[in-house]
């Protein structure tokens, strides 16, 4: 199998409870746009700065609900169980983020969910990836070799050495990593 189809593998969306919407513009759009076919009537954003641009979009703000302090992919998924574990009607959940980021969101969310009993679905933005192409573009296959060596870094830290968040070490690592790679690629 193609590296850019097993990082973009994504369910169907179908009606939730909530939407759980990871830090990105594009996702936002794509959250709204769920929220707007009726697939939930609430939706979790993990980023506060940009609530307004949901309500613009026509979401009303009482059924915008806010994470607190996340920084990265793991800790949306300890802040989305938390939320969810505080509201005990929401039984199922849509995970929006971008295509090239769905196996390391679904990895992060189904190892802190995986006692929960919350169904939860992984839908990708709407963006020009290409899973089949990635190699064609400079900016691909950096999404991939980012994606690839996150999932890594994860699988060491949360697997391995049982972190329970991100470790401090680790994220220098990744970036020292991604600045490499960037002027490498």
């Amino acid at each position: 199998m193609n590296v850019g189809h097993w990082l973009s593998k994504a369910d169907r969306a179908m009606p939730v409870d909530l939407i759980v919407c990871l830090d990105g513009d594009r996702r936002i759009i794509k959250a709204a746009a769920l929220y707007h076919r009726g697939i939930a009537p609430e939706i979790l954003l993990t980023v506060r700065g940009k609530k307004n641009i949901l309500v613009n979009m026509g979401v009303a703000a009482a059924k915008v609900h806010l994470a607190s302090n996340v920084k990265t992919t793991y800790e949306e998924a300890i802040a989305a169980r938390r939320f969810i574990e505080s509201h005990s009607r929401i039984k199922s959940a849509i995970i929006v983020t971008d295509p090239h980021h769905l196996y390391r969101a679904r990895w992060s969310f189904e190892r802190l969910f995986h006692d929960s009993g919350v169904t939860l679905l992984f839908v990708g933005s709407d963006s020009n990836w290409t899973a089949s192409e990635w190699y064609r573009k400079r900016g691909s296959r950096y999404m991939v070799a980012s994606e690839v060596s996150k999932t890594l870094f994860y699988w060491v830290c949360h697997q391995v050495l049982g972190c329970e968040g991100d470790a401090p070490w680790m994220l220098e690592l990744q970036l020292r990593y991604l600045r490499w790679l960037d002027n490498f690629l």
